[in-house]
């Protein structure tokens, strides 16, 4: 500001001083902003349970606010050797430019590839409201002075907030560290301050002659009180977004590292652990899908039950072992122990889990389990060694025993024994087939039937479908398992019409990786000619999710399969993707409604609606449904009455039978049904 002469001749230059322990505090305020800033600002980038604009106006609140209470502390440090007040009005104002200005910079600066227009342009923004910040908090106060400013002043102003702002942009990749995090506060505090009394010391102030000066530059009036006012608003607010950020990460982190149901660590802390540790013992836990032992169970019944298996095994590990919960029925125990001792602690975690559990349903139970486990003389990283523990261990058999992974590489492997051992249990008809009834509810029949396998072992028992079935399907020998079960469905069909039982379809599984093979065509029409099977008899179940991957092949295949007389279902309906996408395409005559929506029914109204909506669909397409999964008396007497056009499968009606007991099923009913009909008449 320039003074005419007549003014000028009648002003006197007045200089003030500063309190050293207020100064102090201003520039410890700008950094505690930064720094809190900087707090904020990282949960943006985080997964926070909170929106990211909130963040964005928490970070931006923290740096203005700082800023804000450094200039007016500032100014309580500043003392003149004449009266000085602030108009309280113009105090408060002075806060906006500088937040809306820190929120549109960090806004801009939230890009996550670096650029160097955008880091000017937020820069230039927050130095804009850090002047405009500053001239508002000059003009608020209320004195009887005459002030000039250097156009240098603000130049430098303008220079060092633009610098302090792209100081962070620039170092912004490098503040997930908290020592970083630390010292960029402290640069940017220092030189937010440096803008304060740079342009302070660039001000020369003027009173007129008839103005009373001081012989002693005095403080504000009431100072010490509104500086302890403002240090306590300041340190409740920022101690407050500080608490609340830090919360925020440490329930983010729980969420993320820790399961929710047992409280154990989760799979991303078993990958740092591997990453940042090495490890003599590991042992991978295993329990049996909860659903075959717990039937009558509900889900929340079975999270108890995990539960209750996590803490068995929590009280019996070792002291320094550590356990993580890596999948709903996986445990990982991890140990730099005594190998003995590792071992002697698997055999008591191993009683443990065979007590019987009677807390969660009435009956006692006690889940099958495999545990696989190796100990090494050396420390070592588990890494790969992990995820060949993992394969090994989901193919095991549930024996309720440990194995060691040693001696488990000195034998063949479960996988290698099943593809070794098909052909021989062939030729020796350990392999057979087994037929589930499809009723029809109106007449209470049942005229089809679906073929599945089975396998007697000679040393293991009966082997589980779930558990040699993949196996074979990822096996070329699949296809010619698949070609024998061919021959002997349509073999069983004309034994079956001989004996008067008429099964008008049989259907038969087919590997999604045969579905587009010629082989399979080639093998259909040669059984049927052989056994002068009319192909309408066999039906061909597709599983949704096995031809999704070769979709145009699957279309021209399953239309080959009708063209030759041949009918196609799609098992598993609707658990796939594109369900109704791929239907149009199709040329299938039935859909196989999947278990999982008849499970909640009749007490989930979701899957019943589903039910209706797939009925409705396959009606007006002309199409078949059969319902499977049907296996207690509530799900049967709601289908029965409400899904009379469909066919029905599951445990309810029947299990899979072998042919001998189909035939004697079939005539039961149907002598049955013809006396019902005659006491009818």
């Amino acid at each position: 500001m320039a003074f005419n002469n007549d003014v000028a001749n009648h002003l006197i230059l007045i200089e003030g001083q500063y309190s050293i322990p207020f100064a102090i505090t201003s520039v410890v305020f700008a950094i505690v902003g930064a720094y809190t800033a900087f707090v904020m600002h990282d949960r943006v980038n985080d997964n926070s349970f909170f929106p990211k604009p909130l963040w964005f106006f928490l970070a931006s609140f923290a740096l203005g606010f700082g800023i804000w209470s450094m200039h007016y502390m500032g100014m309580f440090a500043f003392e003149l050797p004449i009266d000085v007040r602030f108009n309280l009005l113009l105090t408060a104002l002075s806060i906006v430019p500088i937040l809306i200005s820190a929120y549109v910079a960090f806004y801009l600066s939230y890009k996550k590839k670096h650029s160097l227009k955008i880091g000017i342009l937020s820069s230039v923004i927050l130095g804009i409201g850090v002047i405009a910040m500053h001239s508002l908090g000059m003009l608020s106060m209320v004195r009887e002075t005459h002030h000039q400013y250097h156009f240098s002043v603000f130049v430098l102003v303008f220079i060092i907030a633009f610098f302090s702002y792209f100081l962070f942009y620039t170092a912004k990749p490098y503040l997930q560290k908290g020592y970083v995090k630390l010292l960029f506060s402290v640069l940017m505090g220092g030189m937010l301050s440096l803008i304060h009394y740079g342009a302070m010391l660039g001000m020369h102030i003027f009173v007129e002659s008839s103005v009373h000066i001081y012989s002693q530059p005095i403080p504000v009036p009431h100072r010490n009180i509104s500086a302890i006012l403002l240090t306590s608003v300041f340190l409740i607010i920022l101690i407050f977004l500080l608490v609340y950020s830090f919360a925020d990460k440490f329930v983010q982190h729980q969420a993320e590292h820790y399961d929710v149901l047992t409280k154990l660590p989760n799979i991303r802390m078993f990958e740092q652990a591997l990453e940042q540790h090495s490890y003599k013992n590991i042992a991978i836990l295993n329990v049996k899908d909860l659903h075959t032992c717990m039937e009558e169970t509900t889900f929340l019944m079975r999270e108890s039950f995990i539960k209750e298996i996590a803490s068995r095994i929590e009280c019996k590990k070792l002291q320094f072992s550590e356990l993580y919960r890596t999948d709903f029925y996986q445990f990982i125990l991890l140990s730099n122990d005594q190998d003995k001792d590792f071992v002697k602690c698997l055999e008591s975690i191993q009683h443990e889990l065979n007590q019987p559990y009677t807390d969660v349903i009435s009956k006692k139970i006690i889940p099958p389990f495999v545990c696989l486990y190796l100990c090494s003389k050396e420390k070592m990283k588990l890494d790969d060694l992990f995820e060949q523990l993992k394969k090994r261990s989901s193919k095991l058999l549930y024996t309720q025993e440990l194995v060691n992974y040693e001696k488990l590489l000195q034998e063949k492997s479960f996988e290698e024994e099943i593809i070794e051992q098909i052909p021989n249990a062939i030729a020796k008809e350990q392999l057979f087939l087994v037929y589930q009834p499809k009723f029809d509810v109106r007449s209470f029949t049942f005229n089809n039937v679906e073929a599945l396998l089975r396998w007697n072992h000679p040393i293991k028992g009966f082997i589980s479908p779930g558990q040699f079935i993949p196996i074979l399907e990822n096996h070329p020998l699949i296809f010619d398992v698949t070609d024998w079960i061919i021959h002997i469905i349509c073999k069983q069909f004309n034994a079956w019409k001989d004996k008067g039982v008429k099964i008008d379809v049989i259907s038969i599984n087919i590997p999604g990786t045969y579905v587009t093979n010629e082989r399979l065509k080639k093998t259909l029409v040669d059984a049927v000619n052989k056994y002068e099977i009319d192909p309408s008899h066999i039906e061909l179940e597709i599983t949704e999710t096995s031809y999704v991957d070769n979709i145009k092949e699957a279309i021209s295949a399953v239309l080959q399969f009708r063209q030759l007389g041949f009918l196609v279902a799609i098992d598993d309906f609707g658990t796939g993707v594109s369900s109704l996408s791929y239907l149009k395409m199709l040329a299938v005559t039935t859909l196989k409604i999947d278990k999982s929506f008849v499970d909640g029914i009749p007490h989930t109204q979701k899957d019943a609606e589903i039910i209706k909506g797939i009925i409705s669909l396959a009606s007006s397409l002309r199409l078949n449904v059969v319902i499977e999964g049907v296996e207690n008396v509530d799900q049967a007497a709601y289908i029965n009455s409400n899904f009379e056009d469909a066919l029905i499968q599951g445990y309810y009606y029947s299990k899979p039978l072998p042919a001998i007991e189909v035939e004697r099923f079939y005539k039961q009913i149907h002598r049955k049904r013809e006396n019902l009909i005659t006491v009818d008449i």
